[in-house]
């Protein structure tokens, strides 16, 4: 017991110098990096933050998966912008004032996040069809609705090469996966058909030129059904393959074909962009640009745009005002997206970081504990929260406001679904005994 104590002890003061160091680091560099001679410092600074975060993270699946893609988004912004400047039209910013405005707040946001990475209670996630639920209605019905998504919710194009687009009702299709799947209970050939029709929606969108639609789906096969199965150590050639092919799907798009004149291609300008994944970075110029709006909207209309990202949160429907980056291109080009903090930044300043900290807080804190006996409602959440994490890291908090929404209202109506078949159940069993 006091070797325990002495190890939780040590492990503990140990994270608490770490993360002193990164603060005093960070104020450091901030106080010199008056013209933004040393914005590169301060982007390694960030990138090693975010690999620490990484590494505290290892205990829990979940929270790998989310730390991962965050240090390789920052990393991917760092070396494209401040460290090996890559010439694009979404680095173009990389030298202006506004550029180390952002990098402050990306290491802001890091720091947070390396702050509430759960030390405490944090326990294996265990895979979704492990203790779940059984009811055949529910997941047979939800199997048929995706079948019709995967159908008539994505767009194909008509010209060989274009690329598809999938709809809202497609990329939320993941929660009726995760739900579908969680009500099979033992049924293992309904198992199997959720893998098929799945793997049928991932590659679909990588046939026409998608990726992080694609990947969410593989990503939720594994938590659902092989996590438990598969050692880590066994995933890093799978990741290795994964991440070549995904930026291959990245250069070339719907146009992709396989054989050795593309893979030397790939391997190129992995070389040349120095591993960096474009989407991020291309999601960083466009955080830039609403903090060029700043210069031109007072608080009360950011509060007001703020007013209406809400509504579209419980309304749903298109909402005028409601999506930032669409107000961006009003004034400046890019493609949409954009990194997590610079939302919460825009529409409160630094509050509106501490409260995106605070709320991936709570979730990160639930999440890191959940076991075989853990709710139905948080073993669901947890596995979507994790699957999208480069759409709310990436492209917009509404995955983390929004597709939670719908998961509460959607688990809720199965819960009562499945309640009241079992009443049902258990009074026909007792009609027939008597």
């Amino acid at each position: 017991m006091i070797g325990n104590f002495s190890s939780i002890f040590l492990k503990k003061v140990g994270n608490l110098w770490l993360s002193s160091i990164w603060i005093l680091s960070a104020a450091v560099l901030c106080l010199l990096n008056t013209h933004g001679q040393f914005n590169a410092a301060v982007a390694w600074l960030i990138i090693l933050i975010s690999a620490h975060s990484f590494l505290k993270s290892r205990r829990n699946i979940y929270l790998l998966i989310i730390y991962g893609f965050i240090f390789y988004s920052n990393y991917s912004i760092c070396m494209a912008n401040y460290i090996y400047p890559i010439h694009s039209l979404f680095t173009s910013w990389a030298n202006l004032p506004i550029a180390k405005d952002g990098l402050y707040i990306l290491l802001f946001f890091t720091i947070c996040l390396n702050w509430i990475v759960p030390t405490k209670g944090v326990v294996p996630a265990p895979i979704l069809v492990a203790g779940n639920k059984q009811n055949i209605f529910i997941s047979t019905i939800t199997l048929i609705m995706l079948f019709f998504i995967g159908v008539f919710a994505f767009g194909r194009p008509d010209v060989v090469g274009d690329r598809g687009t999938p709809s809202a009702l497609y990329e939320y299709s993941t929660i009726l996966a995760v739900l579908g799947i969680y009500y099979s209970g033992k049924m293992r050939w309904l198992q199997f058909l959720y893998i098929l029709v799945l793997i049928g929606f991932a590659f679909q969108n990588f046939i026409f030129g998608g990726r992080v639609t694609g990947i969410q789906l593989l990503i939720c096969i594994f938590l659902c059904f092989f996590n438990d199965k598969t050692k880590l150590v066994y995933l890093i050639p799978v990741v290795l393959i994964g991440f070549i092919l995904m930026n291959a799907l990245g250069q070339f798009r719907a146009h992709l074909s396989l054989n050795t004149d593309t893979l030397l291609a790939v391997c190129q300008h992995l070389k040349a962009n120095k591993m960096t994944l474009d989407t991020a970075f291309s999601s960083y110029f466009t955080s830039l640009t609403f903090l060029a709006m700043l210069g031109f909207m007072t608080w009360t209309h950011r509060l007001y745009l703020l007013s209406r990202f809400f509504i579209y949160i419980v309304w749903g429907k298109s909402i005028a005002d409601s999506n930032l980056a669409h107000i961006s291109r009003n004034y400046f080009f890019h493609y949409n997206g954009g990194v997590l903090p610079f939302f919460g930044y825009f529409y409160l300043g630094l509050l509106g970081i501490f409260l995106i900290t605070w709320y991936l807080r709570f979730l990160f804190k639930h999440i890191s504990s959940i076991n075989i006996r853990s709710s139905g409602l948080w073993r669901c959440l947890a596995i979507y929260i994790t699957i999208t994490v480069l759409r709310w890291y990436l492209y917009s908090p509404s995955q983390l406001l929004r597709g939670v929404f719908l998961l509460l209202i959607c688990y809720g109506i199965c819960a009562f679904f499945h309640k009241f078949t079992y009443q049902t159940r258990l009074v026909e069993t007792k009609k027939i005994k008597v």
